[in-house]
């Protein structure tokens, strides 16, 4: 089987000694009951789960009993032990209630394991979808304040109140679900699984950021701060167009969370040797105190003062940087600014032909 050839001995081994130990105890007391009321220790539960886990398919964690079965029978012959039918009917009891127990309890596991995954990349959906609606906010009280000092007519106050009223709402609710999708999660000792399947293509970078850019920079006018792309026109990259905005859109709402009056330059680079594209965003914010910069990409880490964040943001960027197979870094100086930069490797630096 080719997921056994990847394995160790000890863990290829692991279980079947108290398989062997169910099955000779079984033999011992003569114990021909119906597979359903067979009493069988938890070996095969926790072997169903581990076979998971050292990536078995569920096919395979049936061959394997399959070929313990064979193995089984195989030394009988080998040594003139004859089996006689009551024998036989013991060991194919025991072994079929393993394999029952066994693929119960992967099932359940897998069950378990994809429906965290999904609630996981909900939370992250629901997470993204505060930037741009906090953009439409500060875009809207902007436009509200130059209607006000044009002069503006009863209806278009109307349709204004009508605006604010409903994006609060949309933010109060969008904070609640995000609260609740967090407390389903800390029960899990396991990170987000996230994302599970990249779509990559490639695309020239300068608009996508761009169009962040335009979208954000309600926030950024509001702050004072000037946002610049610095990236080449014609700078490709090969990567998931759906999901490298996302990584983009939480480094710059953050760099824009901390940044007033300041700067904030986005930047991309060919790492021809590494055949990879490096990207940044560089900020001269108030910077990243050293007790929490080696944790700002950890689930659900918030900055303390700075109450009402779940902190998903930085670690969704994570997870898909690293699904991309590339790594992301910060380096930061507390009063200076802060610098988020990171790789897509594996043939995402895609040339342009001449």
């Amino acid at each position: 089987m080719p997921a056994a050839r990847r394995l160790d001995r000890p863990t290829l081994d692991d279980h079947i000694a108290l398989v062997l130990d169910n099955l000779s105890s079984a033999l011992a007391k003569g114990d021909a009951e119906p597979v359903t009321q067979l009493p069988l220790a938890g070996a095969a539960e926790v072997h169903g789960v581990q076979r998971l886990h050292v990536g078995f398919s569920l096919i395979e964690v049936v061959a394997e009993y399959n070929v313990l079965r064979e193995t089984l029978l195989q030394f009988a012959v080998d040594n003139g032990i004859h089996l006689t039918t009551d024998v036989l009917v013991v060991i194919d009891r025991v072994l079929d209630k393993a394999i029952g127990l066994a693929v119960r309890t992967y099932s359940e596991q897998k069950t378990l394991e994809i429906q965290a995954q999904r609630e996981e990349h909900l939370s992250f959906i629901i997470h993204d979808l505060k930037t741009p609606l906090a953009a439409v906010q500060t875009a809207a009280n902007i436009l509200h304040q130059a209607l006000t000092m044009q002069g503006t007519n009863d209806r278009i106050s109307r349709m204004m109140s009508i605006i604010h009223r409903n994006t609060e709402r949309l933010s109060a609710l969008i904070s609640k679900v995000v609260r609740q999708q967090v407390n389903l999660q800390t029960a899990s000792e396991k990170g987000p699984a996230f994302p599970s399947r990249l779509e990559r293509r490639s695309f020239d970078l300068w608009p996508l950021v761009e169009a962040l850019v335009d979208d954000l920079r309600p926030l950024a006018e509001a702050r004072s701060t000037v946002i610049t792309n610095a990236i080449l026109h014609d700078q490709l990259i090969s990567a998931d167009p759906e999901l490298l905005p996302q990584v983009f859109q939480n480094l710059l709402s953050n760099a824009i969370e901390y940044t007033t009056g300041g700067e904030i330059t986005i930047g991309a680079a060919n790492l021809e040797r590494e055949d990879a594209v490096r990207c940044w965003v560089t900020d001269t914010g108030a910077g990243i105190p050293k007790e929490r910069l080696g944790k700002v990409f950890d689930r659900l880490e918030t900055d303390p003062d700075r109450p009402g964040g779940v902190g998903l943001g930085l670690t969704i960027a994570k997870q898909i940087v690293e699904a991309h197979g590339g790594e992301i870094v910060v380096k930061s100086q507390l009063g200076k600014g802060s610098t988020f930069e990171f790789t897509i490797p594996e043939s995402t630096q895609i040339q342009r032909a001449s």
